[in-house]
C-alpha cells in the first residue's frame, strides 16, 4: 500500500471517528429529549456530514472547498444515508437492537463505502498527462 494511500486511510479514520462521535451525542441527546430515533439519525446524521465535508476535504484529501466538490461529497453521503436508514430500521425494529447502539453499528458498517466513494469519485485525482503523451505521441 502506498504511503499516500495509508495516509489517507490514517486521516479518514481519525476524521470519521471525530465527526462520528459528535453526530452519535448529538443523536444520543436527541433521544434523550424524547425524539423518534428516526429524525435523530436524520438530523444527527446531516450535521455529521457537513462536519465530515470540512474535515475530510481539508484535512485527509487536502482540497479546495467547491461547489461541486460539496455536491459530489453529499451525494455520496445521501447514498449512504439511504442505506443507513435502512441498516438503522431493520437493526432497531426487526433485530430489537437498542436505538441507541444501532447508529453505532451502522456507522461501523457504513465507513469502508464512504472512504472508496470519497477517493474515487468525489477527491479523485485528475489526470495529468505527461508531456509527450498526447494521440500522435509527438
Amino acid at each position: 500500500m502506498s504511503k499516500l494511500l495509508h495516509l489517507e486511510i490514517t486521516g479518514f479514520l481519525i476524521c470519521a471517528v471525530i465527526y462520528n462521535v459528535l453526530s452519535t451525542l448529538l443523536n444520543w441527546l436527541m433521544l434523550y429529549v424524547g425524539i423518534h430515533y428516526m429524525p435523530a439519525n436524520a438530523v444527527s446524521y446531516f450535521a455529521g456530514v457537513l462536519l465530515a465535508y470540512v474535515l475530510n476535504t481539508r484535512f485527509v484529501f487536502k482540497k479546495q472547498y467547491s461547489i461541486i466538490g460539496c455536491v459530489k461529497f453529499c451525494s455520496v453521503y445521501l447514498s449512504n444515508f439511504v442505506i443507513t436508514m435502512i441498516l438503522t430500521y431493520i437493526l432497531v425494529d426487526i433485530m430489537k437492537i437498542n436505538a441507541y447502539l444501532a447508529p453505532i453499528l451502522t456507522m461501523v458498517l457504513s465507513s469502508g463505502y464512504n472512504f472508496v466513494m470519497s477517493k474515487f469519485f468525489v477527491f479523485k485525482k485528475e489526470k495529468s498527462y505527461e508531456k509527450n503523451n498526447d494521440i500522435g505521441g509527438q
